[in-house]
């Protein structure tokens, strides 16, 4: 896989639907908005890497998305959201900055799939997957937690890897939401457990 320039200020339509051909989206359903939240998010997310201590963050921004779409959840709304779901949580951003660039709707689902402060994460899932007024919220919580699942390995902490597995389990797994993602999150639970056994 060629190496991607993360430290680009913006990216147009062309550069995001040449992550397709790397496999990681789908570029028929990118549409001008969700490109703008990709390029917000990148900017927001730069200098963040993931567990493994070299991988930008922003690379499990595009997984959830590549995700989604792979799992039929493509619409314009569920990817602005997923393309923002971890700003209030990780980055500087606000809720307002979010609702004045994006709308009451976007920020609203980030701010669901944001975990707050002190709660605990069984009521975050709860509250993620009870919800009335963003139904597409959990289809982004189950990508989400997949994308996590298949780095989860590389993180090195066996201690943090079963934790990670019980609560996936116990808070995603019996969750009401999308057959197919939690197929997917099945299987990706077994390929870890067989792994780290």
């Amino acid at each position: 896989m060629k190496e991607n320039n993360y430290d680009s200020e913006q990216y147009d339509e062309e550069h995001w639907m040449s992550f397709h051909v790397e496999g990681w989206y789908k570029p028929n359903q990118m549409t001008d908005k969700v490109i703008e939240a990709l390029n917000f998010a990148e900017k927001k997310h730069k200098g963040q890497l993931r567990d493994d201590g070299k991988t930008p963050y922003f690379k499990h921004i595009l997984d959830v998305i590549d995700i989604l779409i792979e799992n039929g959840h493509g619409w314009e709304r569920t990817l602005l959201a997923a393309a923002l779901h971890d700003t209030l949580e990780d980055t500087n951003t606000t809720y307002r900055e979010l609702s004045d660039k994006f709308g009451e709707e976007a920020a609203g689902a980030v701010k669901l799939l944001t975990k707050e402060k002190g709660e605990l994460f069984d009521e975050y899932a709860n509250r993620i997957f009870s919800s009335d007024d963003c139904l597409y919220a959990g289809s982004i919580k189950l990508a989400d937690r997949l994308a996590n699942l298949r780095d989860l390995p590389f993180c090195g902490s066996q201690t943090k890897i079963e934790k990670y597995l019980a609560e996936t389990k116990r808070c995603i797994l019996s969750q009401k939401g999308s057959p197919d993602l939690k197929d997917k999150i099945r299987v990706e639970i077994l390929k870890i457990e067989k792994k780290w056994k």
